[in-house]
């Protein structure tokens, strides 16, 4: 069995790359990272809507880019954050870029490119998810005692454009996923749409959504799950 998934990753590393790192540095906006925010969550969910399915319509390179920059950006200004107004500003730009954006990014390119075998493409990708859970708390745990919380993001910074500018730069994204040409439609008639006429949409739906609950119950709850 170990071979067969040696074997499936150098059949298509970059992919897999791709769609792993992703979701790797998504935890920078996840809530595992940012706790209790809900007013920024809830708007980055709103604008996901929109500027979500531009992937669909958009070269994928420089949208890769802007998020890339976006999330980066707002991990910086959150270490320089001084007043309520710079905090709210940046941990949207967290939220969307990181929780929504780079998380809808790789499920996007791997659930396109991959027809054969596309559920074990994505269950690598996901690996970013625990393996960003496990690095980031541990590491900022680390940082904050030595260099203080503001250098510690800066170190985020780091480590996120170090990783992936080479990545973006050598391999660009548009030569190894293929864009989708999509007409320019309207997002809120497209997702009535999909609601009304897709019935396999409505089936998926509980289960993309419930394990996003559960999971953040148990972060906000887990000192008291844990007594």
């Amino acid at each position: 069995m170990v071979f067969r998934h040696v074997r499936f990753f150098r059949a298509q590393p970059l992919h897999l790359v791709y769609g792993f790192a992703f979701t790797f540095f998504s935890s920078t906006g996840q809530t595992f990272f940012l706790s209790l925010y809900a007013f920024a969550t809830t708007l980055s969910g709103i604008c996901l809507m929109k500027f979500g399915e531009r992937i669909d319509c958009k070269a994928i390179t420089p949208y890769v880019w802007r998020v890339i920059l976006l999330l980066a950006t707002s991990v910086i200004l959150l270490s320089l954050t001084t007043n309520i107004a710079m905090l709210l500003i940046a941990l949207f730009g967290l939220r969307f870029a990181g929780q929504g954006l780079m998380t809808h990014i790789s499920q996007t390119l791997i659930a396109r490119h991959f027809n054969q075998y596309r559920g074990k493409a994505l269950s690598f990708s996901g690996l970013g998810y625990p393996l960003g859970e496990m690095f980031y708390p541990t590491l900022i745990a680390f940082l904050i005692p030595l260099i203080g919380w503001r250098m510690s993001l800066f170190t985020n910074v780091v480590i996120l454009l170090a990783v992936m500018m080479p990545l973006l730069v050598l391999q660009y994204p548009g030569k190894i996923f293929k864009s989708v040409n999509h007409e320019k439609h309207n997002t809120a008639s497209a997702f009535l749409w999909i609601w009304h006429k897709d019935h396999n949409f409505l089936r998926i739906l509980p289960s993309m959504i419930l394990p996003a609950i559960i999971l953040t119950a148990v972060f906000f709850y887990q000192m008291v799950i844990g007594r």
